[in-house]
């Protein structure tokens, strides 16, 4: 059954039949008459030993067909029957049903014929009460003989509804359901419905001004279990929201709890951040309003943890919100392995001793999200370069034990920010082993955000393999990335680091060549890392 979620109308009513070209029939018209014939004949026993069922069945339905607009409304015994508010128990019924069908369904994850909660609405309009019960089953059974003249068993019925085990409808009977409310085939009315949704949908939203928070947790809901409706609409909310409204009018929506619910939410979550991105990058020009916008941790946990804008890390946007943070929140391995970075990406390695000495005393914490451990490890290799010292070999053991430690889905994170630094500072070797021993690179992962998160690392691989001259795993690794799914706030970062796998390679025709040129400090060490030995 669908979940539950938010009706942002008071009633959904089923289109009027379009002007569809008319499709052909699948139950032939001698069909109809044969079937009409046998029941006839059943009830007046005319048929050759009929069963018991059979005549009851018969007579029920003859009885139905002169009786059909008694038959499809509930009795007067029923509209009289109220509860303790005045709301008839059949409304009640109504109400209960239409409750759970959901607003935001997702029809790229069905066939063509589903789903199927609107079509059971429509059906159940028509017929003027739900169908919970096998007495509902066999009088719709009448009601649609009546109409159409076509014959759908009460069992067929309540397989349909839910109330019996069973598989999906034959179109055949879909047909029949479409031509009880007055379409040619379920084909029509899905068209006309899609169609009608869609623009009703739209309609509601563009003009929806106030949301109740059970209403933000019900399409934020929706949008994390991939429904590409809700996921449209949410886009279109957040950024008209993040576009021009204050900082504190964004805090209901980044609170709502689906955000934090699993990891699957965390690469939702990226996706919105990243696709609004150039949005956030207008809402933060100065020190001030980066000051009022790191205010906010909601913010910070939506907005800057996962919109990680190495793309205007050396000036601009994120450059002025790691600034502020810091100054906020004072020295903190995230903010302070930022500034790191910015130090690398603009060629001033010293100015990030400082920040490396921090992260280094606070030490590995397992209990961190590994991604974070991964800057720490990756700040180890950073400073040992910079004083040109030797790297510790009980580091890379350190590093193993912490692939231990994290369970298998996230082995890629761990890898994120310390396999690239490795690389570029002359460590291949040793990345391949790890990667080789430990398979961080083609673990499974519960979320989507691969085309990040690996193909940072399948970078590192292609500098570790050219720095080795294994061409073949270079090739291979160079097969998989996928340049065209990269995100905005690391794009700029990742063609760096395929414009310097293809120097260390032997390359002349460098594809991101321009984006290097904008990356002094990298591309000061793109032949060779060994400046500081």
């Amino acid at each position: 059954m669908p979940r539950k979620t938010v009706m942002l109308c008071e009633k959904v009513q089923a289109p009027h039949p379009g002007k569809l070209p008319p499709i052909s029939r699948v139950t032939s018209t001698s069909r109809l008459s044969a079937t009409a014939e046998r029941i006839n004949n059943i009830a007046n026993g005319a048929c050759v030993i009929p069963t018991e069922r059979q005549r009851v069945f018969a007579r029920a339905n003859k009885s139905k067909l002169a009786n059909s607009a008694l038959a499809a409304q509930p009795g007067p015994e029923a509209e009289e029957k109220r509860d303790s508010k005045g709301i008839s128990m059949q409304a009640a019924k109504m109400k209960r049903f239409f409750e759970v069908h959901c607003l935001y369904q997702n029809p790229f994850k069905r066939d063509l014929f589903m789903p199927f909660g609107p079509f059971k609405r429509a059906i159940v309009q028509k017929f003027g009460r739900p169908i919970l019960t096998k007495a509902d089953a066999v009088d719709l059974e009448g009601a649609i003989y009546a109409e159409t003249g076509e014959l759908v068993s009460y069992n067929t019925i309540r397989r349909f509804f839910g109330l019996a085990a069973g598989g999906e409808p034959r179109v055949s009977v879909l047909n029949i359901y479409a031509k009880y409310l007055g379409y040619e085939s379920y084909q029509a009315f899905h068209q006309n419905l899609e169609r009608h949704r869609f623009y009703n949908l739209w309609t509601n939203i563009i003009l929806k001004t106030e949301w109740t928070q059970a209403e933000r947790e019900e399409l934020v809901t929706a949008a994390i279990e991939e429904d590409r409706f809700a996921q449209s609409v949410l886009l279109h909310v957040l950024r008209d929201i993040i576009r021009e409204q204050p900082f504190h009018n964004w805090i209901p929506w980044l609170k709502c709890n689906a955000w934090v619910r699993n990891e699957e939410a965390n690469g939702v979550k990226m996706f919105y951040t990243n696709t609004l991105g150039p949005v956030l990058r207008t809402r933060v020009t100065s020190h001030e309003e980066a000051q009022a916008f790191v205010s906010h941790p909601e913010i910070v946990n939506w907005a800057v943890h996962f919109f990680t804008d190495y793309s205007s890390l050396q000036s601009g946007y994120f450059m002025y919100v790691m600034t502020a943070l810091l100054e906020s929140t004072g020295p903190d391995i995230y903010p302070s392995g930022m500034h790191s970075m910015r130090a690398l990406f603009m060629g001033n390695y010293e100015a990030a001793l400082p920040h490396l000495e921090y992260i280094i005393d606070l030490g590995y914490d397992g209990s961190r999200y590994p991604v974070l451990n991964s800057r720490y490890f990756a700040s180890m290799y950073y400073r040992h370069w910079i004083l040109g010292s030797q790297v510790p070999e009980e580091l890379e053991g350190q590093i193993e034990v912490a692939y231990e430690v994290v369970p298998p889905f996230m082995h890629h994170l761990l890898g994120m920010e310390l396999f690239p630094m490795m690389a570029l500072l002359g460590h291949g070797e040793a990345v391949i082993r790890i990667a080789k021993f430990y398979r961080a690179f083609d673990s499974e992962r519960i979320h989507w955000t691969a085309a990040l998160d690996l193909d940072l690392t399948r970078l590192a691989l292609m500098i570790s393999f050219a720095q080795t001259g294994d061409h073949s795993g270079f090739h291979e690794m160079e097969n998989l990335i996928q340049p065209e799914n990269w995100y905005a706030s690391y794009r700029d970062y990742q063609e760096c680091l395929y414009a310097i796998a293809e120097i260390r390679y032997g390359r002349s025709d460098i594809r991101f060549r321009n984006t290097l040129d904008r990356f002094p400090g990298l591309k000061r060490i793109a032949v060779n890392p060994n400046i500081f030995s």
